[in-house]
């Protein structure tokens, strides 16, 4: 995983944060869609499975959410 600057870390955590929207400690797919329908508006089918195979990719526990430390790993390999 690549080296982020203090301030990227803090914009990362904010980011996750606002997703996280139960303030769980970690995004489950209905806050990461709500989270998209917000930015994008109505999300399609594909853009729906895109989604699921991208959360699917970086729940590396299995758990069905997305942790901080997976979120970072997420921000990362998108450049």
């Amino acid at each position: 995983m690549p080296k982020f600057t203090p301030e990227q870390v803090e914009e990362i955590k904010g980011a996750f944060k606002d997703i996280d929207a139960d303030g769980s400690g970690s995004i489950t797919p209905d806050e990461f869609k709500a989270s998209m329908e917000k930015e994008m508006g109505t999300l399609t089918a594909d853009d729906k499975e895109e989604l699921k195979m991208l959360l699917e990719k970086f729940d590396k526990d299995g758990d069905g959410k997305v942790s901080l430390t997976e979120f970072f790993a997420m921000i990362a390999a998108m450049g």
